[in-house]
């Protein structure tokens, strides 16, 4: 093809260059320019992706980064939306577990009024606070009733809460039947789970008295198949009857159970697995010198536990080591045991010789010590378990129930030294971090009679006599006078020994605190009944282990055979023959309890939990003085539960309970 443009008239060429130059100049020109500007998004479009962001970090477990940017929605809000993005802070942190850092943001929601739509919610967060600082009786009231066309999702958090209080308030019926109902309104099986494992681990609290008569509730099968559950496993725990055998005869009862599937399977190897015992057992205890009775006592009632365990139980060997004045130190006892091939040594006993273990920067095999380490001491060994009577706890048990009571003004009579003091300290801190005040102290001489003058100071019944005294100065003549202690005092913690505890009670009621319910510890009940002696006592509240209360009127098991094997030393060490059984069977649940923070142990001792630091913690049982005769209760000031005609009521008709 012959290109012909060379030849085309010249006016033609210029026209070409007058149409094609400029497109071509605009087209270079657009193509240079920068884009449009784009418009920055709004401040609804961004809240938007901040929501959705904090949702999603929220559905994936990532806890506090959702926090971090619901708090900054709340700082951006406008008041009344403010309130919405803090309640959502706490109800996260509550379902997370962060309990401490939802009590925070919950006094920032306290401060100001919620949304009427919200006070429902608000109310279930209130309840849920009340129940972390164990106020279980505030958490029930504050709870909101349960309606017909609520959503599912705020009636299982009622029921959840509603469960906790009950069990802090000694009803773990009803916290039973509270946990059941729950189950039907769960959407996923990771909620199932821990509504089992929640379950279940309430069973495990619950005595072998009371699983009896909740087994006897006809008209609730499925809280009656937990109970038969965990009584089966406790028949296998103690031998009765293997572990595979106990749970399939359960289960061909119970087919249709909530707990036939998954959990049994999990609860069939958990418990085969708490048979489980080291190979070879070595035992420090000091059989010589001054500590050689309770020592004594503490390893009989060890191998009286190792010797009640199931025949097809694997038998470790047990080597016990005398660490007295006549035997070697711990250090070395220790060092022979590993030395001679023990895996596991319980012991020793003596504070100081815990220490000098703790002092190691590591330990061979792992130790499960009979006493603590003071608190702040340099952090010990991974493997060393901490377990003993720590008088302590009872103080800060005493605390938490007379929070869980209502009762936040407080006095405490403790004896003068060491002991008294730890004891008022440990009280003291407990009801303060719970929310309660402790008005005044006092201490009284423990080998007197008469505690007339600290109790007068403690009710403020001495500034009462020095007023009359001022008085009959100034007008010359004496005059009628009636003492009135002060009235701000709801209930007085007492920590003594059975002689002491014997004549501060009466004068309590003598000096006109009749009215006030006082709280103790077990160190004032010897252990065995005495109506004649400790009648003055009655009336009083007091934290006991369940060795002593489940033996009161007919002992059986191991308490009777130790009883009848060696009746003085049972009657002056009693808790001590627990220990000594508890330090046993506990060896096997160490490590679930080290990783499990919720898991529990129901023992001679108590209600058994570990802390971070591999602290075995005690939670005891009550009882109260009934002429002169202790009496076992769920709390203080309580009637005992009435498991039997409201238990299956409450599971019809889904009640509140109360």
């Amino acid at each position: 093809m012959t290109d012909t443009s060379s030849h085309a008239p010249a006016h033609r060429r210029h026209a070409l260059r007058r149409l094609v130059i400029p497109a071509l100049l605009t087209l270079l020109v657009s193509c240079a320019a920068p884009p449009p500007k784009q418009q920055p998004p709004s401040a609804e479009e961004q809240a938007a992706a901040s929501i959705e962001q904090a949702n999603r970090l929220a559905d994936e477990g990532r806890t506090l980064a959702a926090v971090r940017i619901y708090r900054d929605l709340a700082e951006k809000a406008a008041p009344a939306e403010r309130q919405r993005w803090r309640l959502r802070i706490v109800e996260l942190l509550f379902e997370r577990g962060y309990p401490e850092l939802a009590l925070e943001w919950h006094d920032k929601l306290d401060a100001h009024p919620v949304p009427r739509e919200l006070r429902t919610r608000k109310q279930i967060v209130d309840a849920q606070a009340a129940v972390v600082r164990r106020q279980g009786i505030r958490a029930l009231r504050l709870l909101p009733a349960i309606k017909p066309d609520m959503e599912p999702a705020l009636e299982t958090r009622i029921l959840a809460t509603r469960a906790d209080a009950y069990q802090l308030t000694g009803q773990p019926g009803r916290a039973l039947v509270a946990r059941v109902q729950r189950e039907p309104l769960l959407d996923s099986e990771a909620a199932i789970e821990d509504n089992h494992a929640a379950i279940w681990s309430l069973l495990e609290s619950i005595p072998v008295h009371r699983l009896e008569r909740l087994a006897r509730v006809e008209d609730a099968p499925i809280v009656r198949g937990w109970v038969e559950l965990a009584r089966s496993v406790r028949s296998a725990r103690l031998g009765e009857r293997p572990v595979t055998g106990a749970l399939a005869e359960w289960r061909n009862e119970f087919p249709d159970h909530p707990a036939a599937g998954r959990f049994l399977t999990t609860l069939r190897e958990r418990v085969a697995a708490e048979l489980k015992y080291p190979e070879r057992i070595a035992v420090l205890l000091p059989l010589s010198g001054q500590l050689e009775e309770p020592a004594t006592a503490i390893r009989d009632g060890l191998l009286t536990a190792f010797y009640d365990q199931p025949a097809h139980a694997g038998q470790p060997d047990i080597r016990v080591y005398d660490t007295g004045e006549d035997g070697m130190s711990a250090a070395a006892a220790y060092d022979k045991a590993v030395a001679q091939g023990a895996s596991f040594v319980i012991g020793p006993l003596q504070k100081e010789s815990v220490a000098e273990l703790a002092g190691r920067m590591k330990l061979q095999i792992p130790v499960l010590s009979l006493n603590y380490l003071p608190d702040g001491s340099v952090r010990p060994p991974d493997n060393l378990y901490q377990f003993g009577l720590l008088p302590e706890d009872e103080a800060r048990q005493s605390a938490e129930a007379a929070i869980q009571n209502v009762h936040f003004n407080a006095l405490a009579l403790v004896p003068a030294g060491d002991w008294g003091g730890r004891m008022l300290e440990a009280f003291r801190q407990r009801f303060s971090e719970l929310g309660g005040v402790l008005l005044e102290s006092a201490r009284y001489n423990g080998r007197a009679s008469d505690y007339g003058r600290p109790i007068q100071a403690l009710l403020n019944l001495d500034s009462s006599h020095a007023r009359r005294r001022r008085l009959q100065a100034t007008i010359g003549r004496s005059l009628k006078f009636e003492p009135r202690r002060r009235q701000d005092v709801e209930m007085v913690f007492v920590a003594a020994m059975p002689r002491q505890a014997r004549l501060i009670e009466p004068q309590l009621e003598f000096h006109r605190a009749g009215d006030v319910p006082a709280y103790a510890t077990s160190h004032i009940f010897t252990g065995t009944p005495d109506p004649d002696r400790d009648w003055d006592m009655n009336g009083l509240y007091f934290t006991e282990t369940p060795w002593i209360l489940e033996n009161l009127d007919q002992p059986d098991g191991a308490y009777a055979r130790i009883a009848a094997q060696w009746p003085n030393r049972q009657k002056r060490f009693p808790r001590l023959y627990a220990l000594g059984a508890d330090a046993f069977s506990i060896l096997p649940h160490l490590d679930r309890m080290r990783h499990d923070p919720t898991s529990a142990i129901t023992g001679h001792t108590g209600r058994l939990t570990m802390d971070n630091r591999n602290r075995i913690r005690r939670q005891l049982r009550w009882a109260e003085f009934v002429k002169g005769e202790p009496r076992p209760i769920p709390r203080p000031e309580a009637p005992t539960e009435d498991e039997r005609g409201s238990l299956g009521q409450d599971v019809r008709d889904r009640a509140e309970g109360s």
